[in-house]
């Protein structure tokens, strides 16, 4: 574990997150340094949602803590009011066994994946048909919704045996056909 010290230009104020959304200046701003731990004990979030298969009243995803790796997003305001870019880090603190691994680490607005609209949610209208009987035709699930307006943004980091070789943003998709289906989304990646 260690603390990180993050830094802007004199007068900037600087805002974070540490569960890969995007900052803003409602955000936690940063006043001290900021203690970056390995977070694999804390519950699952992510892994842990349930509607993310068409018979989620049925479906009961694995307790068991997974890994967790700490993605810290900032961003700075100056007096003008004037945003920067938002930087991304990665971080596996107590995780040896990712220093030699190949890792991409995507960084993305959770409610953009699993919210009413996210794109490995079943979605709104499926919830309300399927809580109220399934009775006709089932509306079509966020998940096998297809082209670019069913693509949200992600901070990419490529990590290959602990050094960043590319940081850069890219598209995110649900791909495949039958794999929609399954709990565990695959994924198409966009870089333009």
């Amino acid at each position: 574990a260690f603390y990180l010290i993050l830094s802007a230009k004199a007068g900037e104020k600087i805002y974070y997150t540490l569960d890969g959304s995007t900052p803003d200046e409602t955000d936690y701003l940063y006043e001290e340094p900021v203690l970056i731990e390995n977070r694999s004990e804390e519950p699952n979030r992510y892994v842990s949602q349930q509607k993310v298969v068409k018979n989620w009243k049925d479906y009961t995803p694995d307790p068991k803590p997974v890994d967790k790796a700490t993605i810290v997003r900032a961003m700075s305001v100056n007096a003008q009011g004037q945003v920067s870019e938002t930087a991304t880090e990665t971080y596996f603190v107590n995780l040896p066994e990712y220093e030699s691994m190949t890792v991409i680490s995507l960084a993305v607005e959770p409610e953009e994946l699993f919210g009413d609209d996210g794109i490995f949610a079943t979605g709104e209208a499926y919830d309300t048909w399927y809580e109220n009987g399934a009775e006709g035709e089932a509306p079509l699930t966020n998940f096998f919704r297809r082209g670019r307006s069913w693509e949200v943004e992600a901070s990419m980091q490529f990590i290959e045996n602990g050094n960043v070789l590319s940081n850069h943003s890219v598209g995110l998709r649900a791909q495949g056909n039958s794999g929609r289906s399954q709990a565990l989304k695959r994924i198409s990646l966009f870089s333009r």
